[in-house]
């Protein structure tokens, strides 16, 4: 199937001003944004139980937790999502069971003898609120970047219609004018439209919210802890270097020692043999280390 038939089908030919609302745009990086994070890691193991790895992570970055076991009525080995239940321990976010919930299943497991629960991260926090927020933000900027390269073709300002009819003249002349075509406009109705000046601020240029997207970008990778090749600054010392590179590997070695930590403790309760490691794309500081350790020797 050619590409453009599939486009026609699936889509509308035109731009009808919905594509650059803000939900469009949020939802859009929301979704985005989560499946990046649902490859930092690798698995091994979990397919020959048939667990599917992105039902590990979803229920680790979504949740802040997973939980591992085979007590299911057909004794299925199953990644389920869910949160700490049962009595309390001596501390206020640990409890000594977990409860479950699926749509073909639901129990109260007690840890680390009926199943095995697994942390994204020491806090038992999900990355849900970053990917929110960083939506947000990216979500607003798409929308302002798709407005200004609409208005920088033709005058700004804010449209005032006295009449209904003038009102849909103007709609229809500014969607083709999204579109790109030269709209034609009703008169004498679309000349009781003025166009009021509200001098907020200075517009944004486009050049400079292309450049927030990127910044945006890149700080969402930091605050996970991957380094991006974007950004890289030139006149940095390598004392500089090494310490930035130090805080980026927080909190994704944090994430990968629990899903170790957690891989561990299903292997000696179930005799399996699982692993998790970072993808190899992200194995920069490692290749790094070997390079630094070959030119010392």
């Amino acid at each position: 199937m050619k590409i453009n038939t599939y486009v026609s089908k699936n889509n509308q030919n035109a731009y009808n001003g919905n594509e650059s609302t803000f939900k469009n745009g949020y939802d859009f990086w929301c979704q985005n944004l989560f499946e990046r994070v649902m490859r930092l890691f690798k698995w091994e193991g979990p397919e020959n139980v048939k667990i599917p790895q992105k039902e590990i992570e979803k229920s680790l970055l979504l949740g802040g937790t997973t939980f591992i076991t085979n007590m299911t009525p057909d004794k299925q080995f199953v990644a389920f999502s869910g949160w700490q239940a049962g009595s309390p321990t001596y501390y206020y976010d640990e409890y000594d069971s977990y409860s479950v919930h699926s749509p073909r299943f639901s129990k109260i497991f007690k840890k680390d003898e009926e199943g095995i629960m697994i942390a994204n991260n020491s806090t038992f926090t999900s990355l849900y609120p970053l990917i929110h927020r960083y939506a947000i933000l990216l979500g607003h900027t798409d929308t302002t970047l798709v407005t200004s390269l609409i208005d920088s073709r033709d005058v700004s300002g804010i449209p005032v219609a006295s009449t209904k009819t003038a009102q849909e003249s103007y709609h229809k002349y500014a969607k083709d004018k999204a579109n790109g075509t030269f709209g034609t406009v009703l008169d004498p109705a679309f000349a009781t439209v003025r166009f009021v000046d509200t001098n907020r601020s200075t517009p944004t240029s486009v050049k400079d919210l292309v450049e927030i997207r990127k910044n945006l970008l890149h700080d969402f990778y930091e605050d996970i802890g991957v380094k991006t090749v974007w950004n890289k600054k030139g006149n940095m010392i390598a004392a500089e270097v090494n310490a930035d590179k130090s805080v980026l590997l927080i909190n994704l070695s944090d994430m990968l020692e629990h899903r170790k930590i957690g891989c561990e403790k299903v292997n000696d309760l179930y005799g399996l043999n699982w692993s998790v490691d970072m993808v190899e794309e992200l194995k920069y500081n490692e290749e790094e280390e070997e390079i630094n350790n070959e030119k010392e020797s």
